[in-house]
């Protein structure tokens, strides 16, 4: 958390802070991100789609399916997500505006575009990205690591196995499972950790005491709970 912290901080200065919050905060793959477009975002609600990923294609930038079927999603954006396509968005069209004539959208409505409108070229992103990290003073990465940063917070943070397969847009929740096998006893020792936690201490009954006297009447109340759970 502390790294991706200095990554955000970082990311304004180099024209990539949706970029990365939208890697880092919903693990969106880099071809995905650069592929969306104003119409797959719906700020009033706070969704986004993917839909598309951008790849070159004969030197050419171009919208192509995503990898399988389960890529294509709709997810709640968070609100750094959503804060920062506002300010994406008020950035593009002051760039716009700048570039007169010479704005020229390859493909129409993409979110992220150069000064001149074109779409952002990948292999820039991961050498602007590179230069980020060793401002923020960051070991070097590659961008691909922001996505497995998101899935492991999110798993970290209590999501559940299968709703960050959902987010990741992985084929089969079996894959997300292996990717993240070396995250998951971590997290299972905390998971029992906090049932320790939870049952270290049972409720007494009120009105009970643990003195000699009153333990018939506890032993009833024991007995007449456990038969509740047993019906239930």
């Amino acid at each position: 958390p502390e790294e991706c912290s200095l990554i955000l901080g970082c990311a304004p200065r180099f024209d990539l802070l949706a970029v990365v919050a939208i890697a880092v905060g919903m693990g969106l793959r880099q071809g995905e991100i650069l592929g969306l477009r104003w119409q797959d975002i719906d700020l009033e609600r706070r969704t986004l789609k993917v839909q598309r990923a951008l790849q070159r294609v004969h030197g050419r930038s171009q919208l192509v399916d995503p990898k399988t079927s389960r890529s294509r999603r709709t997810l709640p954006m968070p609100s750094l997500v959503h804060s920062a396509l506002l300010q994406q968005r008020s950035d593009q069209d002051a760039a716009r505006e700048l570039a007169g004539a010479l704005w020229e959208e390859e493909v129409p409505g993409l979110i992220f575009t150069t000064a001149l409108g074109r779409p952002r070229c990948g292999t820039a992103v991961t050498h602007t990205f590179h230069r980020l990290l060793a401002e923020a003073g960051v070991r070097q990465r590659t961008f691909h690591t922001l996505r497995h940063s998101a899935a492991t917070l999110m798993l970290a943070g209590g999501v559940d196995l299968k709703t960050v397969s959902t987010m990741l847009g992985h084929s089969q929740i079996g894959l997300t499972a292996d990717t993240y096998a070396s995250v998951l006893p971590g997290l299972q020792r905390e998971a029992a950790a906090r049932m320790d936690a939870i049952l270290a201490t049972p409720a007494t009954p009120a009105g009970s005491s643990t003195t000699g006297v009153k333990t018939g009447v506890n032993e009833t109340a024991a007995t007449s709970k456990a038969l509740k759970w047993e019906r239930i």
